[in-house]
């Protein structure tokens, strides 16, 4: 586990086989996806979220042939940061060349304040780009099959740099408000 004081980096969280049953399950299932053409992303969006609730999905139906796998995965994440937290919201997500997120904090007052913790597991490496970027801590994480980056969602800006191949991940978050947890 690599801790950049306020960047956590726990190495290979999941197996090359989990990924890759994920990955499988995405690819075969992008008609059910939301397809963001600006954004360059396929999305399946979970759980509680203020930003995009119309895209929300309250139930695990869509994902049963991998929901045991992600349960593992969300348990496994919480324990990690803490145990008390909730999962409240998460997404599948493809990303394809060109794809980038600019600057950016994961919630802020008013618009997903409930958010405490921002999980980012990475299902497959990439060779190039697809950088996570922190800029005022000075740390860029280059996706590794398997790692997971956790960080406080309100508290750090960051950034992903422009993809130049497939980039895979499941993104997650927790909070402290039970009220707010992810039932499906």
């Amino acid at each position: 586990m690599l801790n950049m004081e306020k960047i956590t980096v726990i190495e290979n969280f999941v197996t090359p086989e989990q990924a890759e049953t994920i990955i499988d399950f995405i690819d075969h299932n992008l008609d059910i996806f939301v397809h963001n053409k600006n954004r360059k992303r396929y999305m399946l969006r979970f759980g509680y979220d203020e930003e995009l609730p119309e895209q929300a999905i309250h139930s695990m139906d869509s994902v049963y042939e991998i929901k045991d796998t992600l349960n593992d995965i969300f348990t496994r994440t919480r324990d990690a940061i803490d145990p008390s937290l909730f999962l409240t919201s998460w997404f599948l997500s493809k990303q394809y060349p060109g794809a980038r997120l600019l600057p950016h904090k994961d919630g802020a007052q008013g618009m997903n304040d409930h958010l405490d913790y921002t999980a980012m597991l990475y299902l497959n490496d990439m060779k190039d780009g697809g950088i996570i970027s922190f800029p005022e801590l000075n740390i860029s994480v280059k996706p590794k099959l398997g790692d997971l980056v956790i960080f406080k969602s309100l508290e750090h800006e960051h950034s992903v740099s422009e993809v130049k191949e497939h980039r895979y991940s499941l993104p997650m978050w927790f909070t402290k408000n039970e009220s707010l947890k992810f039932n499906g």
